[in-house]
């Protein structure tokens, strides 16, 4: 019996897990482990932040999910993380329904003449008014807090019309963001310098100051219960500051509070942010040095800037990622000696040759970077309002659901 159209899109949850099991039995041919399947897993464990933090990674193909020994096979585990992909995949923000314009009758309403100065300021207060919302986040991998607005309809024109290539579209939607910043508590940086200052991680929690800050009374989200027998489409309620979630809250506490008291200069940023330091590792097979670091908005840019389009889309996820968190690879000679590699291609070639291996330490290495001081977002559980289904941490992405919301309050 085949599987259904649903779990056969629910498996996208489960990808890198079974990808790695196929590469598995193509190596036993030619790799010196016993064991690859285990191998490749223990180096390269499945987490749910494997899944959240980067989301264009490729589908894994129809061909790839057989008949029912494909199902027998998946533990509790596995089944537990298909199903809240499912409800992941199905959230949607809800927005407040008493938002719509009412209509007046204009022979009822008092006129009143005035300059065409007072006018302007009149209008001016008016328009303010609905702006003046703040709301105050820290980029706790940047080491600095800061104050945003809300976003306006210019600015999700902006965001929502850009239709260049990745380069031109992040740098828009970057400018768009750093323009509602309205405060630093270092004091004020350049476009650039912001750029170049904030973590890559830090990125979500921008996206989630806007949403707070522009839809400030939002708190509910709709999900479709993942149980094939129900399929009833639930709505939750939930406070906005319940959607956090770190590794470990005491420690994130200590350093927030640490960043909100200190950061009060660009000397006092440079030693709180993580994104200027930089760590050496070797790698256990090639014995090559890779500088690792945490990406910023800038490099990012400067990948999409430099990278060809075309080669661009043939890259994998954690090709790119390694790309990113690599400022420099040094290559040892039998002598003793390295010789260093910085340019963004001659990295991209290195990475891409790498044993299963040391890719595999690569990416144990990367990601652990990233979830240093990292803030994530989630509803921390969501129950089926009608069968009870129960499904913990479902992950947010509040890039897409901002942009969704946008979307929705423009059509």
């Amino acid at each position: 019996m085949k599987m259904s159209e649903e779990k056969k899109d629910a498996f996208s949850a489960v990808k890198d897990m079974l990808e790695s099991k196929a590469k598995a039995n193509e190596l036993k041919k030619t790799s010196d482990v016993e064991d690859v399947d285990e191998e490749i897993i223990k180096q390269n464990p499945v987490n749910d932040d494997d899944y959240e933090y980067f989301s264009n990674v490729a589908e894994i193909q129809d061909d790839d999910i057989d008949d029912d020994d494909d199902e027998e096979e998946l533990t509790e585990e596995e089944k537990e993380m298909i199903d809240r992909r499912i409800v992941e995949e199905s959230i949607m923000p809800v927005t407040k329904k008493d938002n719509s314009a009412k209509q007046v009758d204009v022979n009822k309403i008092k006129f009143t003449t005035m300059n065409e100065l007072d006018k302007s300021k009149l209008l001016s207060e008016l328009l303010n008014k609905s702006n003046t919302s703040t709301v105050e986040i820290v980029a706790a991998q940047s080491g600095y807090t800061c104050k945003l607005s809300p976003l306006n309809n210019k600015d999700s024109f902006n965001i929502l019309n850009s239709e260049s290539g990745e380069f031109e579209n992040n740098k828009m939607t970057y400018k768009t963001i750093y323009d509602k910043i309205v405060d630093f508590s270092c004091g004020k940086m350049s476009f650039k310098e912001w750029l170049q200052r904030t973590s890559l991680g830090d990125l979500e929690t921008f996206y989630y100051g806007l949403y707070c800050a522009t839809f400030l009374d939002e708190g509910s989200f709709k999900f479709t219960c993942p149980n094939s027998n129900c399929g009833h489409v639930t709505e939750q309620i939930v406070s906005n500051k319940s959607l956090r979630r770190v590794v470990d809250f005491d420690e994130m506490k200590e350093l927030t509070d640490k960043i909100s008291k200190e950061s009060n200069s660009i000397s006092a940023v440079e030693e709180l942010s993580l994104v200027s330091k930089v760590d050496h590792i070797e790698l256990p097979q090639s014995k090559m040095i890779f500088e690792i670091k945490l990406p910023s908005l800038f490099d990012l840019l400067e990948f999409y800037r430099t990278i060809d389009p075309k080669v661009l889309k043939k890259l994998d996820t954690n090709t790119i990622n390694f790309v990113l968190c690599t400022s420099g690879i040094l290559i040892p000679d039998k002598k003793g000696s390295y010789a260093p590699f910085n340019v963004q291609e001659d990295k991209l070639s290195i990475i891409q040759s790498l044993s299963i291996t040391d890719s595999a330490e690569l990416r144990h290495i990367i990601y652990d970077l990233f979830d240093k001081h990292r803030v994530s977002y989630a509803i921390k559980s969501v129950k089926c309002a009608k069968c009870g289904k129960e499904i913990k941490d479902i992950p947010l992405n509040f890039r897409s659901i901002l942009f969704t919301l946008i979307y929705a309050n423009r059509t």
